[in-house]
C-alpha cells in the first residue's frame, strides 16, 4: 500500500516541527504584547 515507507516519519516530524514553531511563535507574540502593554 505504501510506496515509500520513509515518507511517514518525515511527514510526522515536519508536523511536530511546525506545531513547535507555532507554539513558540504564539508564546512570543503573547509575551511581546504583554511587555508592550506593561511599558505603555
Amino acid at each position: 500500500m505504501v510506496p515509500m515507507p520513509e515518507v511517514g516519519p518525515v511527514i510526522a516530524s515536519i508536523i511536530i516541527f511546525a506545531v513547535c514553531i507555532a507554539n513558540s511563535l504564539s508564546w512570543w507574540i503573547v509575551w511581546k504584547r504583554e511587555t508592550l502593554d506593561t511599558f505603555k
